[in-house]
């Protein structure tokens, strides 16, 4: 019996890609225009902040396993990092809002 992809699996996923092309796109912000490059980042973390809402549920399961014994070093060490991500994200965000 063939599993179905869930309709938000598929949202997901296509999130994902259109994350990934504005990120190539604009790795140097010279390469189509500044103002692409500035709006571009506005919208990624608009995107960002999708991305992540609609992966609360995991969000919070991985920070309940966090702090219970016997949770791997692995699952540990990516959640702190994407955690640090995520802040320096929001960071690089806040400090656009100011000019």
């Amino acid at each position: 019996m063939e599993k179905k992809t869930s309709p938000i699996f598929i949202v997901k996923i296509i999130l994902d890609v259109i994350m990934v092309v504005f990120l190539v796109l604009m790795y140097k912000k010279t390469a189509i225009s500044m103002s692409f490059h500035e709006i571009g980042g506005l919208v990624i973390f608009g995107l960002f902040l999708i991305h992540n809402i609609l992966n609360i549920r995991w969000i919070g399961s991985v920070t309940v396993k966090l702090f219970k014994k016997g949770t791997g070093a692995k699952l540990r060490i990516s959640w702190i990092v994407n955690g640090n991500k995520a802040g320096l994200f929001y960071g690089l965000a806040d400090d656009v809002k100011k000019y």
